[in-house]
């Protein structure tokens, strides 16, 4: 399960959990309409035949960030998506204060396997 986070600045970086930190290639500041759309592009290869059920997507908000404060700055059409129907696109959201111990655990796997 690939986890992405997301924070409001590069000072809030210092806040995240160790296990988070170390996974640097995947802590934005920013979620563009090109980041969007390159996720649903992976979960929709995912889809392809023979693969029964692709892995989730996490997005991983900053407590300080709201999905809404992205409205103005994504298409409003990828906006709904997120906001109304991210299950069938395979992306779950997720605040990082309400990681559990398996998500910790899947982290550090995901470390595993892109390093």
């Amino acid at each position: 399960m690939p986890y992405l986070f997301l924070v409001d600045s590069a000072d809030r970086i210092s806040e995240l959990p160790d296990v988070i930190r170390e996974q640097s290639d995947y802590i934005f500041q920013t979620l563009t309409d090109e980041h969007i759309m390159k996720l649903v592009f992976l979960q929709k290869m995912k889809t392809a035949p023979g693969i029964k059920e692709p892995t989730p997507i996490f997005i991983c908000w900053h407590d300080s960030i709201e999905l809404d404060d992205l409205q103005e700055t994504i298409h409003p059409k990828l906006y709904a998506m997120l906001k109304y129907s991210p299950l069938s696109y395979g992306i779950v959201h997720k605040r990082i204060c309400e990681l559990t111990t398996d998500d910790f655990e899947r982290i550090k796997e995901q470390k595993k396997y892109t390093s």
